[in-house]
């Protein structure tokens, strides 16, 4: 009865108000205690403001998801992580620098490290010399200060470093063959995808690399160990950036490096049945099976192109091959002045004297061949081709140029500009040099002429040595070379004296690194059935200058002297000159002859006293 009559008592003062108890800022009042209070709580979005709000904060949250996302999967992000990251430790470190001038000073500082990238690489295919001055000659070359100056906030400005850089690790992973230097490539080439679309040439260098070696039958287990791990572990990391995507495995530019691996892998397996047939056995497998690998890369390739799975050539990398490709079919392509085709002055304009060193530098590679330098050679061709399609591509041709010309002012230096080492004063030759010279029977004469002095003091202290006495201190004793219980052995059990000679390091040299079979470790010579006693071996004096292919024959020369001291030239002494002065006084002016014959006169005989 209670909560009746106070329901109709509320009702009682709502009727009685409704006509205009109004507060004073228009709205209606509530009566106290009959649920007034619970409306305010609940009219937030019951307003227009609060709905106004709402729905333009929801508008500007699509709009910058949808700007956000449509930037993440169109261009590279490379270029803007590396600026911001710098940015970050910078402040991390407290070094308070606004991201304006980071951005203004990434592409100096990033052609400070193209220069060291550059000297690493050329050091790797020749020497450190051709390595400074390759250094050297890409820090002023006009071809790369036009991406390199402060200001230039662009992708090519840090994409030059991650290429010289990746071609740095792919040369160190071929010459070494270990796994550590490959997964390094393939990091680089993750950072270079992500900075800039020049990365398909190196996608497509590398594999040409490797299949011309195929064909010049240098095929080892170091290009196998570097290009698997490379194609592999570069594929999965390039797919990791939102605008490469699907493409290193959906298009025709990334098909090559398919092809490579698909015949590398074959290649691998047919050199593994070697060992287990016949020479004509293998011979037959090794042609139909290369045949049929080539064969089935092929037509898959292009069955998968025509269904549509694999994407065609883009327009810009057709118009590559076909350079008149663009200006019928995609006019807005051959409107930008970097496609246009590299003129004559260019080159001298952007390269300056490079260009005339150029051809020497590739054609000292050419003449002392080796794996490394097959790949430069690759580089500088393809390089020059693209260059003079693209003026654009010019960019890719400077650090070659500057590289190949470094290796050719390196190698006239080196001959013009070496120390010769000549006696001052040499000996007189005597009559038994010239009978030596004479005597055609000696079969030693040849090969004394052309002989240096150096390695002649080496048969003379050979000669000497056999010629004294013998001495227990001074000869080499056979007792040593074998274990106290009398046995050679060349495991961790041998003597001391045996693993640490010149013949045992001569032989077992980068033998520690090699697994002949994944059930033997590594070093494990199947011959003697053991595991080698001494696996770092370090030659200071010496180099492996060839090894055949079951390392039965190893060459070996002798390294140049590093850091050698300067002679010490003597000055030449050129006494002066005197004035000669006579010690004849007035009187005595008049010369004489010394010893002059005295002639005695005599008395002529007549002839009438005779």
């Amino acid at each position: 009865m209670a909560e009746h009559h106070t329901a109709s008592d509320c009702k009682h003062k709502a009727s009685s108000n409704a006509g205009g108890s109004v507060s004073g800022n228009g709205r209606p009042s509530s009566p106290a205690g009959c649920g007034g209070s619970g409306g305010g709580l609940s009219g937030g979005l019951t307003q227009p403001a609060g709905w106004q709000s709402l729905l333009s904060f929801t508008i500007l949250f699509l709009a910058w998801l949808a700007g956000f996302s449509s930037r993440l999967f169109a261009v590279y992000p490379g270029l803007m992580v590396t600026a911001g990251l710098i940015h970050y430790i910078l402040n991390l470190l407290h070094v308070t620098v606004h991201i304006r001038d980071v951005c203004v000073f990434l592409a100096p500082v990033f052609s400070g490290l193209t220069s060291i990238s550059t000297f690493l690489l050329t050091r790797e295919l020749w020497n450190q010399g051709a390595g400074l001055l390759a250094a050297c000659f890409i820090a002023i070359v006009p071809g790369y200060i036009s991406r390199s100056v402060a200001g230039s906030f662009d992708n090519e400005g840090i994409a030059i470093f991650a290429l010289q850089f990746t071609y740095y690790l792919w040369v160190k992973s071929v010459k070494t063959g270990s796994v550590f230097w490959a997964i390094g490539c393939c990091l680089s080439y993750f950072y270079m995808v992500s900075a800039w679309g020049g990365y398909v040439f190196i996608i497509n260098l590398i594999p040409l690399h490797v299949f011309v070696l195929l064909l010049m039958q240098r095929f080892s287990r170091r290009l196998y160990i570097a290009y698997s791990t490379f194609y592999i572990v570069g594929l999965v990391l390039s797919m990791q950036i939102p605008f490469v995507g699907f493409q290193p495995i959906r298009t025709s530019e990334h098909m090559a490096a398919a092809g490579v691996f698909a015949l590398l892998q074959a290649y691998a397996f047919l050199q593994y049945l070697k060992d287990r047939l016949t020479r004509q056995e293998f011979q037959t497998l090794f042609f139909l099976g290369v045949s049929l690998a080539a064969g089935v890369v092929f037509l898959t390739v292009i069955y998968l192109t025509y269904t549509g799975y694999i994407a065609p050539w883009s327009g810009r990398f057709y118009s590559l091959w076909d350079t008149g490709y663009a200006k019928i079919h995609i006019p807005i392509i051959a409107s930008v002045s970097e496609h246009q085709p590299t003129t004559w002055v260019s080159f001298f304009f952007d390269l300056h004297i490079l260009v005339c060193t150029f051809p020497a530098g590739l054609w000292f590679c050419i003449k002392n061949i080796n794996d490394e330098r097959v790949f430069v050679a690759l580089y500088a061709i393809s390089a020059v081709y693209f260059a003079g399609v693209m003026v654009r591509l010019m960019l890719t041709l400077t650090p070659v140029v500057c590289m190949l010309s470094a290796i050719a002012f390196s190698s006239v230096f080196e001959h013009y500009l070496g120390d010769d080492m000549k006696r001052e004063n040499p000996p007189a030759e005597d009559s038994s040099d010239e009978d030596d010279k004479r005597n055609q029977g000696n079969l030693y004469d040849k090969v004394s002429e052309r002989t240096k002095v150096r390695l002649r003091i080496l048969w003379w202290i050979k000669r000497c040595v056999l010629s004294l006495p013998y001495c227990n201190t001074c000869m080499v004793s056979e007792f040593d070379y074998f274990t106290p219980q009398g046995e050679f052995r060349v495991d961790k059990a041998g003597s001391p004296t045996l693993l640490n000679c010149l013949m045992y390091k001569m032989s077992y040299y980068r033998f520690g690194e090699m697994q002949l079979d994944f059930r033997t470790p590594p070093g494990f010579d199947r011959t003697r059935n053991a595991e080698i006693g001494n696996k770092d071996i370090r030659l200071k004096h010496l180099e492996e200058a060839f090894t055949s292919e079951h390392w039965l024959v190893r060459i070996y020369r002798v390294k140049k002297q590093e850091n050698r001291q300067a002679l010490d030239h003597k000055l030449r002494n050129i006494a002066a000159k005197q004035k000669y002065t006579s010690k004849k006084t007035a009187k005595r002016k008049r010369g004489y002859i010394k010893n002059k014959l005295v002639l005695k006169k005599g008395k002529k005989l007549n002839k009438k006293s005779v």
